[in-house]
């Protein structure tokens, strides 16, 4: 019963269509496919992204905490060596070593 009502089906439709119908569905698996890859890609690439701006990130926060203990030991030998010379000097002195040191760091 079944394999008659298929029989019927398929000689009623022309083999152009069943071409088409055939493509149309490989087509659609194929797109299926690259959207999948395209997906994996995606997500390989951004965590590769995340990966990278953590490491930067990481590097800047580096970069700035050594700053910030290079001031405070200037700083404090600005207030150690006070006793000895004029503070113009001194502060003089070391914002040129600072000034220095911020053009060597960029």
């Amino acid at each position: 019963m079944i394999a008659e009502i298929i029989s019927s089906l398929a000689s009623k439709i022309s083999s152009k269509t069943l071409a088409k119908l055939f493509s149309k569905g490989l087509n659609k698996s194929i797109y299926d496919v690259e959207k999948n890859i395209e997906k994996k890609l995606n997500k390989t690439l951004q965590r590769n992204v995340n990966l990278a701006v953590k490491k930067v990130k990481r590097e800047m926060l580096k970069t700035s905490l050594l700053m910030f203990s290079i001031i405070l030991i200037l700083i404090s030998l600005i207030i150690i060596l006070s006793k000895y010379f004029p503070a113009e000097y001194l502060l003089l002195i070391f914002g040129a070593i600072l000034f220095s040191i911020t053009l060597v760091s960029k």
